[in-house]
């Protein structure tokens, strides 16, 4: 019986969403590959760079772009419009919202850091959630639902504004954001969507061991107080890694997350969003069904948000004043 029910999901999802994968096709196409990465890197200048991309899909965004905020400005519009592509493939309500859910628990993260921290949200925020971001300017604890309770039990809890609180702040909210997402994924009835969920869960206990180690935090508090239980990878594995030397603690995430070019272990000091990032995308390449589906549009999407964050640290490193060494060490897990 599930076989028939198999064929039957590939069929009705291969006629619904045929022409939206179709477009994907061709849109993959048009993604970055290292080719144009390097090139990107070993420019001369910001100019070059977006020269390079002006043929592109981010040619037009980037175009009147001089200023870091406004390459920032440029980058997220390019994401609304694939974000905007979500909607005009079709996807049920619940895919779309969990694509969205993602920024609103962002925006809290940011706006709790910046309460306690006591610093401007100018900047900080993003405007592809479901919440407007003027909202996170008032009382945090009055924003709707969930994320008013979790700002409420953030706020209660963080007293100290050091590394070890601060992370404290992304543990609460990632629990809550990773239940929402959860539940996203199964209204839309989308095993695809909880698997994501438990590789994002993954990615973000990488992001917490990477982060305490260099911060020093005790390995008890990371295990009982910093991890998040749902992923992949065993709780237990990460508690042992953690309490090992930073070299060797690097080395063997580096194998148990299977990542690639060794981005922990260089020199140059990793960037993780473009780390996980990556390795989100690797995984979810490898997860799609060979039936055309709503999936080969989820991973086109997650494919964008990736590669807008490797062009932020290409184009942003390129008018800081990187060299092109520098910037490949940095970006050497988007090189696949």
């Amino acid at each position: 019986m599930s076989v028939i029910f198999d064929e039957y999901r590939a069929t009705r999802d291969g006629l619904r969403y045929g022409f939206a994968v179709g477009k994907v096709r061709v849109l993959e196409t048009r993604l970055l590959d290292r080719s144009a990465l390097e090139r990107l890197v070993d420019a001369s200048s910001f100019a070059e760079q977006k020269r390079i991309l002006s043929e592109g899909p981010y040619g037009r965004f980037l175009e009147g772009a001089e200023t870091p905020a406004e390459v920032e400005t440029a980058l997220d519009a390019a994401l609304d419009s694939a974000y905007g592509f979500l909607d005009e493939a079709g996807l049920p309500p619940a895919v779309v919202r969990f694509f969205r859910l993602r920024f609103d628990y962002a925006n809290l993260k940011a706006a709790l850091k910046a309460s306690v921290v006591g610093v401007s949200l100018d900047g900080l925020m993003v405007a592809h959630g479901t919440v407007p971001i003027e909202a996170f300017s008032g009382p945090l604890e009055r924003l709707p639902g969930a994320l008013g309770r979790v700002a409420a039990e953030s706020l209660a809890a963080t007293r100290e504004t050091d590394e070890s609180s601060l992370m404290e702040i992304d543990s609460v909210v990632d629990r809550a954001m990773f239940a929402a997402l959860r539940e996203q994924a199964e209204e839309a009835g989308s095993p695809f969507l909880v698997e994501i969920t438990r590789l994002l869960v993954d990615l973000g206990n990488l992001k917490t061991v990477v982060r305490a180690l260099a911060a020093g935090i005790p390995a008890q508090r990371v295990e009982t107080e910093l991890l998040i239980d749902g992923g992949t990878v065993a709780l237990v594995d990460l508690a042992r890694i953690v309490r090992m030397p930073t070299p060797e603690a690097h080395a063997a995430l580096e194998r148990r997350f299977r990542l690639k070019g060794s981005p922990l272990t260089s020199d140059e000091a990793p960037d993780l969003d473009v780390i996980a990032d990556n390795a989100l995308v690797a995984a979810v390449r490898k997860g799609r069904r060979p039936e055309p589906g709503a999936e080969d549009v989820i991973a086109y999407v997650l494919a964008r948000e990736a590669e807008a964050q490797v062009l932020r640290v290409a184009l942003l490193g390129k008018m800081a004043g990187l060299d092109s060494a520098a910037l490949h060490r940095r970006m050497r897990a988007s090189f696949r």
